[in-house]
């Protein structure tokens, strides 16, 4: 790449592949493949390999030269944006780091919101539980007083159990509730 494409880049034509951008690059800020690798953390190799196309840069080298270069990663991978960023531009930029503390951040403050909906749940069921044993020692009481024998104590207990479930899930009518209503005797 020489200054010809430098200027054909300051008058807006963005280079077509990733190579071509990281060899642009590279002409702007005055150094080698080699010293983009250890200034990055990769080889020379490796940067050669991302300008041939051979491979592409992995978050880790975008995050890199973010950081070290202010180089814009959207600008390396599409073409899209400038290709230095600036200082406003950094708070939206792509850094890894700081999108990963939102995401551990949202994902932590949901666990905790899960975490409170099984406690309250929990506690509903409880109480559920406590209403049901009211009702059921409600019905053998008024079964032991009105002297039913325990098979017709148990069908009226079984009866009650299987009206509440109807009822819980919405499938009771309410020509059904009273028909029941009249069977049981209330």
């Amino acid at each position: 790449m020489n200054a010809k494409k430098l200027q054909n880049y300051l008058e807006g034509d963005v280079p077509r592949n990733i190579g071509e951008r990281i060899d642009l690059f590279l002409l702007t800020k005055n150094i080698t493949r080699a010293k983009l690798g250890e200034a990055l953390g990769v080889t020379g190799t490796t940067i050669a390999s991302y300008c041939t196309g051979k491979s592409k840069p992995n978050s880790d080298f975008l995050e890199a030269a973010a950081n070290v270069f202010d180089l814009n990663p959207m600008w390396l991978l599409i073409g899209a944006g400038p290709m230095i960023l600036t200082e406003d531009e950094h708070g939206c930029s792509f850094r890894v780091e700081e999108e990963s503390d939102d995401y551990q951040a949202q994902v932590l403050e949901l666990k905790h919101e899960l975490a409170d909906k099984d406690r309250e749940l929990a506690s509903v069921e409880r109480a559920m539980g406590k209403q049901q044993s009211l009702i059921l020692e409600a019905v053998r009481k008024a079964c032991r007083e009105q002297g039913l024998a325990t098979e017709q104590s148990r069908a009226i207990q079984w009866a009650v159990l299987d009206y509440e479930g109807a009822m819980d899930s919405g499938q009771t009518t309410q020509d059904e509730a009273v028909s029941h209503q009249q069977a049981v005797g209330d």
